[in-house]
């Protein structure tokens, strides 16, 4: 029957397992559903940082600079969803360690000259 044939080709690839290595080499294992992947068990969000998906790598295909925008659970499983960042995003990120660096400069500068 066709339909059973199609059940199961879809189970078959629904169930595809995927392995995610995160930048620090952290492997996540999950089965991609449209464009969640559901993992067997949670992962911190501090895994997930944008430094931490600078670079990912999922089933030997890199991605770079990527972040998790969705982190939920649905009946009971964990569920990831990544997008790339936008090249707004990069360079906003870039402006503001800059001025985070040069406002660190100013501080130590200052307690130097106040001392």
């Amino acid at each position: 029957d066709i339909n059973e044939t199609f059940e199961t080709v879809r189970s078959a690839v629904m169930e595809e397992k995927m392995t995610i290595v995160l930048a620090d080499g952290t492997e996540i294992t999950a089965v991609l559903n449209g464009n969640n992947y559901i993992l067997d068990k949670d992962v911190d969000d501090a895994l997930l940082s944008n430094e931490n998906l600078v670079n990912v790598t999922i089933n030997d295909q890199t991605y770079k600079n990527l972040t998790c925008c969705n982190h939920f659970l649905e009946n009971g499983k964990p569920h990831l969803i990544f997008r790339e960042l936008t090249e707004a995003e990069i360079k906003e990120a870039e402006l503001n360690a800059q001025i985070n660096m040069l406002t660190e400069c100013l501080l130590e500068m200052s307690t130097m000259v106040y001392q």
